[in-house]
């Protein structure tokens, strides 16, 4: 017959296995959840110590349905996670090696030209080692080969994704209609919201970012929280040497020595 500290035992473990429970549900896809986990833990091992094993199993029990409850719930941000994370490492190690890189440098350097010529103001972020994941995510998902006219047609201002940036990976036109939080910091002469930008990603990761002004059609590259403005007759020669650059200290070396 059990006594009365089994009933007091087993009441407060079916309380707590309904608190628990019911925040997980409220809040599953909330930063909340990880405070759970770690509640749970510290009270099993609480539990543990005290002798109260049916709580402690109890616990146990919420605690793997809580991880069940998180995963399914979450099912299909966890696959675009996955998926984004194998696309950028399956394009890193193999896809890059096979890029025609002097083909890339001059449809770039096309759509550039036509970009800067009709002052149209773009965008156009590059990928490198630093996953832009959290940003793709914030636009429009295409997966276009790069090409100029779909570069120039993406930014001509008909169009309902020519605000923002596009990211490229590879040779692949990811994102469209990207954007990026603004550098902080005060700059010395005009800079506008694009420019603001790129400069922005530049200082979080380590991707280059080509700007095209939409009132003088001036064109600049933003790189480590540096953005250089560029003449349309260098430009392929600088574009170039950037993308070839192992890293960014190297990159400033090898645009120095041009």
């Amino acid at each position: 017959m059990p006594n009365i500290q089994f009933y007091i035992d087993l009441g407060f473990s079916v309380a707590i296995a309904a608190l628990f429970m019911f925040l997980i549900i409220y809040k599953v896809k909330k930063k909340f959840v990880w405070l759970t986990f770690g509640i749970e833990l510290v009270l099993m091992i609480i539990f543990g110590f005290t002798g109260l094993t049916i709580s402690t199993f109890i616990v146990l029990g919420v605690f793997i349905v809580t991880g069940c409850l998180v995963v399914f719930v979450n099912l299909g941000e966890l696959r675009t996670y996955f998926s984004n994370s194998i696309s950028h490492a399956r394009v890193n190690s193999k896809e890059l090696s096979q890029v025609s890189r002097e083909k890339l440098a001059k449809n770039i350097t096309t759509a550039v030209k036509w970009l800067s010529d009709t002052r149209t103001g773009a965008l156009i972020t590059f990928e490198r080692s630093d996953s832009l994941n959290k940003y793709i995510d914030s636009g429009t998902i295409i997966n276009c080969p790069v090409t100029p006219e779909i570069i120039e047609t993406i930014f001509y201002e008909g169009t309902r994704l020519h605000d923002g940036a596009i990211i490229i990976r590879g040779n692949i036109i990811v994102a469209a209609s990207v954007f990026f939080t603004a550098t902080t910091r005060n700059l010395v002469g005009k800079y506008g919201a694009r420019h603001r930008a790129a400069l922005g990603v530049s200082e979080a990761t380590d991707s280059i970012t080509i700007v095209v002004s939409e009132e003088t059609g001036r064109i600049s590259i933003a790189y480590a929280g540096i953005l250089e403005s560029v003449k349309y007759d260098e430009f392929e020669k600088v574009f170039s040497t950037f993308m070839l650059s192992p890293s960014i200290e190297s990159k400033k070396k090898d645009i120095d020595s041009l």
